[in-house]
């Protein structure tokens, strides 16, 4: 049977765990550990239509959204090109 309310009941548990630090025992020593910061980079790109169409269409095929292929673009990017830094 289903739930008599529409509401959330999920939405504050989310929003906990934002920022959130944990303490872990350890036999030691009490580590603390906390949250990696949300991204907050915009990145803006000139790309001819006809591309971005074809990129998005690709996309979609794959069930991915347009922003995680960025994200692994440029994250490979930077993994193959991490070695100059150093």
């Amino acid at each position: 049977m289903a739930r008599e309310t529409k509401a959330n009941r999920f939405v504050n548990a989310g929003q906990a765990l934002v920022g959130a630090s944990k303490e872990i025992n350890t036999s030691e020593a009490s580590v603390k550990v906390t949250s990696v910061p949300k991204k907050n980079k915009v990145v803006t790109a000139k790309v001819y239509p006809e591309t971005w169409a074809d990129f998005t269409a690709i996309n979609r095929a794959q069930g991915m959204t347009n922003n995680s292929v960025i994200n692994m673009l440029i994250s490979s990017y930077v993994r193959e090109k991490k070695e100059l830094l150093e």
